[in-house]
């Protein structure tokens, strides 16, 4: 059996697609113990997109979880399940991951980031949640984003185990039978195990990342005795870079021991202590009421109104706790008078009421911030760890 070591020669950079699974893991703490620089495919982009995104950065060799998965003759592949993993030394410090963000509000581009900045946000997690090695964090993200590569680095640094969940039905499985110890959540999964009544209230905690948690649904955990963080971070950051408590009330963002920011027109700006020497502009808008660092609002999401300013997270924290609606995007629509008016996408949970959300909204919300129209959700919008804003405003365009 050949180890990777013998199939990559000279060769520092690889390129790597697979699903999370045991193989995988194994095979990535294997390229980390070799201090490699490996290129994460996102196994939901099609072929033609992974190939450029390979070419771009001038990949050889490519490692892939199973022969089903990928079909390219551009690159030399391997099989990881036909490897020895076996390490003899540890070259950690020369490890690199390339990650591509999601793309969700613009063009995705690819994150370069050190092991350096993978080990200072893991200690950072690791240390406030005291994760140890009696501990078992629920790896159910992929690893090829960076939120599921973050888990293996905790783990790595703890000596927490693993508890490999492929799909929704073993991740349920953990939770119902006290395998895990801490899980991370994008909120629309948190929403879907409350609404299946898996009982998360017995978890050390449940941290909830990748998009706005809705005040609704964090009222909903706390209700049903959820410890519940929020997490805020972005690829750049290796991870998570600020943590709200909801478990303590009139609590706000705090960062980090490992994040240095500040705010620049209330544009928070950030950056890995020791690791970057310049600070990470993240389009988004942050504020402090009364000492607490509070989310405002994505910059890019802005709608201006009428010369008034529109949060788009604002309106939708309002819609989202009502009763009927399971989730909603606010988006702007082109107008000749005031420049751009708010409309909402809603998914209702089971019948539309629109006329009583409407009044619901207004007793609420200033007039200029009031949706002009409230539509359906579309039944093939995606679905993933964030809302498509990009896709919503193309579905606009074409309705």
């Amino acid at each position: 059996m050949s180890t990777i070591s013998d199939i990559l020669g000279e060769e520092k950079k690889i390129a790597f697609y697979g699903p999370t699974n045991l193989d995988s893991v194994l095979f990535n703490i294997a390229c980390i113990k070799l201090g490699l620089e490996v290129v994460y495919c996102n196994t939901k982009d099609p072929i033609l997109k992974i190939e450029n995104y390979l070419l771009s950065l001038n990949i050889k060799i490519l490692f892939i979880s199973d022969n089903n998965f990928l079909k390219t003759n551009l690159f030399n592949q391997y099989l990881i399940k036909d490897l020895s993993f076996l390490v003899n030394k540890d070259k950690s410090q020369n490890y690199f991951s390339n990650i591509q963000t999601s793309g969700s509000t613009g063009q995705p581009k690819n994150v370069r980031l050190s092991f350096l900045a993978h080990v200072a946000c893991a200690k950072s997690i690791c240390n406030y949640f005291s994760l140890s090695p009696n501990s078992c964090f629920l790896l159910n993200l992929p690893l090829y984003h960076v939120s599921g590569l973050s888990i293996l680095f905790r783990s790595l640094v703890s000596g927490c185990s693993l508890f490999i969940a492929s799909n929704y039905e073993e991740m349920c499985f953990a939770i119902n039978n006290k395998l895990v110890t801490h899980v991370s959540l994008v909120p629309f999964l948190l929403n879907k195990l409350m609404k299946d009544t898996i009982d998360l209230s017995s978890l050390s905690a449940v941290f909830v990342g990748g998009d706005a948690l809705s005040i609704s649904l964090a009222k909903m955990a706390l209700e049903k005795n959820i410890k519940l963080f929020e997490s805020y971070g972005l690829s750049e950051m290796a991870s998570t870079a600020l943590i709200k408590n909801h478990n303590q009330a009139h609590s706000g963002f705090t960062a980090l021991p490992h994040i240095e920011l500040t705010l620049q027109n209330n544009e928070l700006l950030i950056k890995i202590s020791h690791v970057m020497s310049d600070f990470v502009h993240t389009g988004d808008l942050f504020a402090y009421e009364k000492n607490n660092l509070n989310f405002i609002g994505r910059k890019n999401n802005l709608i201006i109104s009428g010369g008034e300013n529109i949060y788009p997270e604002e309106v939708e924290n309002i819609i989202n706790s009502h009763e009927s609606v399971e989730l909603s995007v606010v988006i702007p629509k082109k107008d000749e008078l005031y420049g751009q008016r708010p409309i909402a996408f809603v998914k209702w949970i089971n019948k539309n009421c629109s006329n009583e959300l409407l009044l619901f909204i207004k007793a609420r919300l200033a007039n200029f911030k009031v949706p002009v129209q409230l539509l359906d959700w579309p039944t093939n919008a995606p679905l993933g760890n964030k809302i498509p804003r990009m896709w919503f405003l193309e579905y606009l365009k074409n309705i």
